[in-house]
């Protein structure tokens, strides 16, 4: 009955596992028979997550890098409210950010160096034991949807100091036919994100509502192993704990795919 109450309040895999095992841990801790040994638990664990499992199909769509070059096209980079969320996105497409990755960047944890950017990230979801990791991101001279340059351009034009605990995504104030940064150092939140995201991107995609905040990370992840990147460096620049959680982000294209039947020279 937990189980199922756990399928239908959190439709988690991890915490439908979480639970099982811990049950299992405390009882042969205890050295007394677990309740996870019999098979009727057993077959309820495996179908909640089976179930919870079944969500990945509605999976929002990834971004292209094509769409990015859409929006790059008709933004007005001397708007900083416009340049801001193209790099956000951009960002969060090539260094695979998830938003609470993003939006706790600040000055100091970005380095630019020559033909590349690092940015520090202090906190990650699978970083258990809060190490830090730092994601490097190529410069693609010469593109509109350069990673570096649109930092670089970010950051002088809306006067953040280098070194500084500033953080870069920030909510924007507009007075006087100006936009700046809000003076108070706080981080953007998501639900602006997620509005910038839908704005930006509504009259680009085919349909905004198979797209979310997910799909810049998801994108990104998805053109990499499909012009393929070793999974090991895959795994690394996008921060997962494991390959399955990796490939819940990475769609396979239909080339790709193709090739397995290929390599079968029939």
């Amino acid at each position: 009955l937990f189980l199922q109450y756990l399928l239908e309040s959190s439709r988690s895999v991890s915490s439908i596992n979480s639970a099982f095992y811990a049950f299992k841990w405390l009882h042969d801790l205890a050295g007394v028979t677990s309740p996870t040994s019999h098979p009727t638990v057993v077959a309820v664990k495996e179908g909640a997550v089976r179930s919870a499992s079944s969500s990945a199909n509605h999976r929002k769509e990834p971004l292209e890098a094509e769409h990015l070059r859409k929006l790059a096209e008709k933004t007005d980079l001397h708007d900083l409210l416009q340049l801001r969320n193209l790099v956000m996105f951009v960002l969060a497409f090539s260094g695979f950010f998830r938003f609470s990755e993003l939006s706790l960047i600040r000055s100091k944890d970005v380095k630019f160096n020559d033909g590349f950017l690092s940015i520090f990230i202090e906190k990650s979801k699978a970083d258990q034991l809060r190490e830090g990791q730092s994601v490097v991101i190529a410069e693609s001279a010469g593109s509109s949807i350069c990673p570096v340059a649109l930092l670089k351009l970010y950051m002088s034009s809306s006067n953040l100091s280098f070194d500084s605990e500033e953080y870069l995504f920030r909510p924007i104030s507009s007075s006087s036919n100006r936009k700046r940064l809000v003076s108070v150092n706080k981080p953007i939140c998501y639900s602006t994100y997620r509005e910038s995201f839908k704005k930006s991107f509504r009259d680009i995609v085919p349909d905004i509502s198979k797209f979310s905040t997910h799909s810049a990370r998801s994108g990104g992840a998805t053109l990499a192993a499909n012009s393929g990147v070793p999974e090991r460096n895959l795994q690394r620049h996008g921060r997962w704990a494991s390959t399955s959680a990796k490939n819940i982000y990475v769609k396979d294209s239909l080339a790709s795919r193709l090739e397995v039947s290929k390599s079968l020279s029939l």
